[in-house]
């Protein structure tokens, strides 16, 4: 009787686990990103550009509504690939001929499979 119950128990765990992990996040256009800074969003697209920075790297990842520029601290996808990404909404204020602009980008937290 005990290890009936057991068994049970751990059938609906594992039931229950599983439910959990199939469940997929919300990917969220580029076009749609706006700024929500910190926000943390997903985020899938085509690697384009690549650019290495001191101590990071930068590639630029593109939709079927626009394209954005993310900031990694691991290698950057291969150009081309299909990536979808959990990433924070960042901003950077710059100065473009005597004209205040913000910038959206993003910094990746994590890829996922």
């Amino acid at each position: 009787m005990l290890s009936r119950c057991l068994v049970g128990s751990l059938v609906f765990s594992l039931l229950s686990l599983a439910s959990c992990q199939s469940t997929s996040p919300e990917v969220i256009a580029i076009a749609a990103l706006d700024s929500k800074i910190e926000a943390s969003v997903y985020v899938q697209g085509t690697v384009r550009d690549r650019a290495p920075l001191l101590n990071q790297t930068a590639y630029q990842l593109q939709d079927n509504t626009g394209k954005i520029w993310v900031i990694t601290n691991n290698l950057a996808p291969e150009s081309g690939q299909t990536i979808t990404i959990q990433a924070k909404i960042k901003s950077k204020s710059m100065v473009l001929h005597q004209q205040r602009a913000q910038e959206l980008y993003l910094q990746e937290v994590q890829r996922l499979p």
